[in-house]
């Protein structure tokens, strides 16, 4: 509407204003005045949370955590890196065969040796799992999905018992 013109307009000057003679800008890009991005982050913070499209705050910091991460993990669409790079980089299968196969060598020696080694004690102690748990909304939100996903289409009340809580178990 014209009002709703005028207001910008005004209020783009008054920061002009303020931004030139306060903090010394000599001009002001005002496309990056624009909230197309902010709204198109929240669209996708809404979109992400499937049909749900009004998340809590616990469900938007979850949503915003997993498309930070998304963000840094996924190919770049444009630039010198070769799409496949990040997916190797992601890939654990390489080093989880070599990690076998070094034990497998190290079980080699020591059965060649007749009995223990230094460095088949050491073998046993180097591992390559995570020990941090998992942020306790992240898996209160997850198994909630899953649950609600196996509920729908059964009609097991033994199966909905299990997999549901009661009432007063439920959100705290």
């Amino acid at each position: 509407t014209a009002e709703g013109l005028r207001v910008t307009l005004t209020s783009t000057l008054e920061l002009l204003q303020y931004l030139h003679d306060q903090v010394g800008y000599s001009y002001l890009l005002t496309s990056r005045l624009s909230q197309d991005k902010v709204e198109n982050f929240f669209g996708l913070v809404r979109l992400s949370s499937g049909c749900n499209s009004h998340p809590t705050p616990q469900q938007f910091v979850i949503t915003v955590h997993c498309l930070s991460y998304y963000n840094l993990a996924h190919s770049v669409a444009v630039g010198n890196a070769e799409s496949d790079i990040l997916s190797s980089l992601l890939d654990a299968g390489d080093k989880e065969e070599t990690a076998k196969q070094q034990l497998m060598e190290k079980v080699k020696v020591c059965s060649e040796k007749e009995g223990p080694s230094a460095s088949c004690g050491s073998a046993a102690m180097q591992h390559d799992y995570n020990t941090q748990r998992s942020d306790s909304r992240l898996i209160y939100h997850i198994s909630g999905y899953v649950a609600k996903k196996c509920v729908l289409p059964t009609k097991c009340p033994a199966c909905i018992d299990y997999l549901l809580l009661p009432a007063e178990q439920g959100r705290r």
